[in-house]
């Protein structure tokens, strides 16, 4: 059984999602952050972290989307902390997934992270990096010109995945379609 009261209790203190009533009172707002972050408190860090470690280190296991589907529409702080983790200090194929699973989190700590990982020496890494850039403006968390830095970089950069990804970012910004919508050919 859940103790709404006291789940509620963190949340509270944060002036974000608090409010205070004629007479004093604090209450919660509602909507979809305080939501996140209630289920956040209500497992708990350790679980989200461990759901992060499922996905990174059992790719296409049956539970494989579903744990990233869940990880997407929570948004935990602490899933998208496990992800920066294990890219900074993963090894091989776990920094590579790590980085790849790090574009659901939808937090200005990952757009943040991408200089550092289009600059990382494994080749994976940085194509991963632009496609958060890409998925970040399609999905309209930010808007083109809040990654004009980011651009600039993938456009230059080395890998020609990158500035596939740029090219392709930089023309669904002048008003082509993105690629796979109404209109590709």
């Amino acid at each position: 059984m859940v103790d709404w009261a006291r789940l509620a209790g963190p949340l509270l203190q944060r002036k974000d999602m608090a409010g205070v009533q004629s007479d004093g009172t604090a209450v919660l707002a509602g909507g979809t952050s305080v939501a996140r972050m209630a289920l956040e408190h209500l497992l708990g860090a350790e679980a989200w972290r461990q759901a992060v470690r499922r996905y990174v280190h059992r790719s296409w296991a049956p539970d494989t989307e579903m744990v990233r589907s869940v990880l997407r529409l929570v948004q935990p702080e602490a899933g998208m902390q496990e992800c920066l983790r294990l890219w900074r200090e993963g090894t091989g194929e776990e920094r590579i997934a790590a980085v790849e699973l790090a574009q659901i989190f939808t937090r200005p700590e990952v757009l943040d992270a991408v200089p550092q990982m289009l600059a990382d020496p494994e080749p994976l890494v940085p194509v991963w990096a632009a496609v958060i850039v890409r998925e970040f403006v399609y999905d309209g968390v930010v808007e083109g010109e809040d990654v004009h830095g980011h651009m600039q970089l993938m456009e230059a950069h080395h890998h020609p995945s990158v500035r596939e990804v740029a090219a392709g970012l930089r023309a669904w910004l002048s008003g082509d379609p993105a690629p796979g919508e109404v209109g590709d050919d």
